[in-house]
């Protein structure tokens, strides 16, 4: 049996059915409705729209439009700004060429124009709605897209000034970090030489060779009977001998103080290692902040 035309008897909507059966279900609003019913409603609006020529009937476009639009503004008001988004963002797909669904996009994703903390790439995507809604909009709804987006733009971007402040802080902060590391990585490396004995060890050991060498060029001259000799050798023995002992001398000195001070001195490392470690933590904050930032808003 092939289909004939009715109109659904609760929203209107243009139908196809089959007659051999009593009763259907409306694939736009989900009523039931009797089959026979829906066929007459559909003979009386189409006799209406021949007799008054004048007069036009809305179609299921503009009924389903308006129905999105209401359900849209109801969420609205419920603060449902996600769902409502979404509600827009349909009726902007199906009937782009309404203002409401782009106007209504950018208002929802802005939460009535009140939320200024919005990523670049988000902002970008309000431009796009708002030049659109501009494009679709009755010239008498024009002037007040605009002066709400121009005030909002002007507290979006007082909004990133303020960003571009904290980012300055931030960096500075992050530079006097590094310098008191840097400080503190000095600090450790004096404290740690203060424990090094091995340099004044070897410098002695060496002293201790010259001066041994300095002895067998003595026995070498008296050999040789070489005044001259005998002579430079005893110089360099002396010479030598004297380093040594002035060496030897501060070495033990320095063994001492090593020994003495070598608990207060490793403590003082390891508060300073302790120390480096909080403001590397700090630091690494600051600079995931700066990332944040610059990639959020592009500053």
């Amino acid at each position: 049996m092939p289909l004939v035309n009715a109109k659904c008897t609760n929203c209107g909507a243009p139908l196809q059915v089959d007659n051999t059966h009593e009763a259907a279900v409306c694939q736009y609003c989900g009523s039931a409705f009797i089959v026979e019913k829906a066929i007459q409603n559909f003979n009386i609006s189409f006799t209406n729209n021949i007799t008054a020529q004048n007069v036009i009937i809305a179609g299921k476009g503009e009924m389903e439009k308006e129905r999105l639009l209401q359900n849209a503004n109801t969420n609205e008001n419920f603060k449902e700004y996600n769902k409502a988004y979404e509600i827009y963002k349909q009726v902007s797909e199906d009937y782009p060429d309404d203002y409401r669904g782009w106007y209504g996009m950018a208002s929802m994703k802005t939460h009535k124009f009140k939320v200024l903390d919005i990523s670049d790439h988000d902002f970008s995507q309000l431009t796009a709605y708002i030049d659109k809604a501009m494009l679709c909009a009755p010239i008498e709804y024009k002037s007040n897209i605009k002066s709400t987006w121009d005030q909002y733009l002007v507290n979006h971007f007082g909004f990133l000034d303020k960003k571009k402040a904290s980012l300055n802080e931030l960096n500075s902060k992050s530079k006097k970090l590094e310098e008191q590391i840097n400080e503190l990585n000095e600090q450790i490396t004096i404290n740690k030489n203060k424990l090094t004995v091995d340099e004044k060890t070897k410098t002695v050991n060496t002293f201790l060779s010259l001066m041994v060498g300095g002895v067998g060029l003595m026995i070498l001259a008296a050999l040789l009977q070489s005044t001259v000799l005998v002579f430079i050798g005893l110089l360099i023995t002396i010479v030598f001998l004297l380093f040594y002992i002035f060496l030897k001398a501060s070495v033990g000195t320095k063994k001492a103080y090593v020994k003495a001070n070598s608990k207060r001195i490793n403590e003082e490392i390891n508060n300073d290692n302790d120390k480096i470690a909080k403001l590397n933590k700090e630091n690494n904050s600051c600079k995931e902040s700066i990332a944040f930032l610059k990639s959020r808003y592009k500053i």
